[in-house]
C-alpha cells in the first residue's frame, strides 16, 4: 500500500487508515477486533485512529494489537467540549493535532500550534479543499480525512433514520453523481480515491466491523490516482449543485 510522509512530522503513513469509532459505538466483540486489526495490518495499513468517547474502542485496541503495536501509529483524541467522554488531557504524546471543519480547522492551521489537521474530505464535503487544505499545504502541516466515503451514504434507497448519514445522503442525491450507479466496489473506489488525491491529503481514516474490508480497499487503490477528468467533473458538479450550508460535517 502506497505511504506518505505526514507533513513535517517523521511519520511515513499508509494511505488507508483504520477508524475506531464503529467498534466501539456497535459494540464489536474483541475476536472480530484482533480479526480486524490484523487483516489491516496485513494489507498494509499503518494507522490506526480512535477517540476516548468511542466507548469501548481504544481497550479494544490495544487489546487486539499486542505485540505488533510497533506497526502501527496510534491516533486518539481527548478534550471533548460538549459533556460526552472524560474529557482529561493525556500527557506522552508524539505529535498533536486538531480534529475539525470550517473555520475552527482554519484557525488550527493558522495558530501554528498543530502538526496535524484531521477533517472531513469527500465527494459529498467539499470545502476543506479550499477553506483549509490549500493553507496546510503552504504550512507543511500533515492532514488525516476523516469520512473519506461520506458514509457510503448513497447505498440507502430512503434517507436514513441514523442522524450520522443524513446530510450526507441528501447531499449526494443532488449531487447525483453517475459513478454512483456503479456497482458498489466502484463507487467506493472512485470516493476515495477523490479524497486521496485532494493535494494535502497524507492518508484517509475508514472505519468498518469487516474484516474482509482491508484487503478489499487496498485492492480497490491498486487501478492508481483518479484521472483529472473525473476528479474535475466532481468539482464541477459540487461547484454547481452545493448550498452555502454544506460547510464541513463535524
Amino acid at each position: 500500500m502506497e505511504c506518505r510522509r505526514l507533513g513535517k512530522t517523521d511519520m511515513v503513513v499508509s494511505v488507508l487508515g483504520f477508524g475506531g469509532s464503529e467498534i466501539g459505538y456497535e459494540r464489536a466483540g474483541a475476536r472480530t477486533v484482533a480479526r480486524l486489526l490484523g487483516t489491516a495490518l496485513d494489507s498494509g495499513l499503518n494507522v490506526v485512529d480512535t477517540a476516548e468517547c468511542y466507548e469501548d474502542s481504544e481497550a479494544l485496541i490495544g487489546a487486539a494489537l499486542g505485540s505488533r503495536r510497533n506497526e502501527i501509529y496510534l491516533l486518539t483524541k481527548c478534550g471533548h467540549p460538549r459533556g460526552y467522554g472524560r474529557g482529561d488531557w493525556r500527557g506522552w504524546v508524539r505529535y498533536i493535532g486538531y480534529s475539525g471543519d470550517g473555520e475552527a480547522a482554519r484557525y488550527a492551521i493558522e495558530c501554528g500550534r498543530f502538526d496535524t489537521l484531521q477533517t472531513s474530505v469527500s465527494i459529498a464535503d467539499q470545502e476543506a479543499l479550499e477553506l483549509t487544505l490549500p493553507l496546510a499545504v503552504q504550512r507543511g502541516m500533515g492532514v488525516i480525512a476523516k469520512r473519506p466515503i461520506a458514509n457510503a451514504a448513497w447505498r440507502y434507497a430512503r434517507k436514513p433514520s441514523e442522524p450520522y448519514y443524513q446530510a450526507y445522503w441528501s447531499r449526494l442525491r443532488a449531487l447525483d453523481y453517475p459513478f454512483l450507479r456503479d456497482a458498489a466496489s466502484g463507487a467506493v473506489a472512485t470516493a476515495l480515491r477523490f479524497t486521496l488525491a485532494a493535494p494535502g491529503v497524507h492518508t484517509a481514516i475508514v472505519g468498518t466491523k469487516r474484516p474482509e474490508r482491508w484487503p478489499e480497499n487496498a485492492r480497490l487503490l491498486e487501478a492508481g490516482s483518479l484521472p483529472a477528468a473525473e476528479i474535475e467533473r466532481i468539482r464541477a458538479r459540487w461547484r454547481e449543485v452545493a448550498e452555502a450550508s454544506w460547510t464541513g460535517e463535524v
